[in-house]
Parts: C-alpha cells; structure tokens; sequence
C-alpha cells in the first residue's frame, strides 16, 4: 500500500519494513501491520506485529520515538 506524502511516497507492504521515496526507515523488525503520515505530512507512523509503535520526522527519516509494549 503506498500513499503519497507532500513531495513522499510512503510505503509499507506487509514486510518488516517502512519506505519514504525507496528509502527503508529504520526500525521495525517484525511484520509491519500499519503505516500512517499525519497531515500535514510532517511525521510517519508504524506499528508492527510485536505491538510496538514507532514514530519517524518525514523530513530526515530520522526515528524520533519507539513505544514498545508494558511488560
């Protein structure tokens, strides 16, 4: 599934992996379920099959927070 992000394309297509523009972002190492842009396409959104949640700043595909699950 891709969707097209301000000048992005983001895509996640069930792997264990998130693309802006063919670049893999880093962090999910498990099944991918979900990835999301916010409007104003400013931060990317995943969460994988292990419940964790990470949070990517579009404009330098830098990881910026992983919410991992409680215990």
């Amino acid at each position: 599934m891709g969707v097209r992000v301000s000048s992005f394309s983001l895509a996640s297509s069930g792997d264990a992996s998130v693309r802006i523009s063919q670049e893999r972002l880093g962090g999910p190492i498990a099944y991918t379920h979900r990835s999301k842009a916010d409007a104003a396409g400013r931060l990317i959104i995943a969460g994988d099959q292990n419940s964790a949640l990470r949070v990517w700043r579009a404009s330098d595909k830098k990881l910026l927070w992983t919410f991992e699950p409680a215990e």
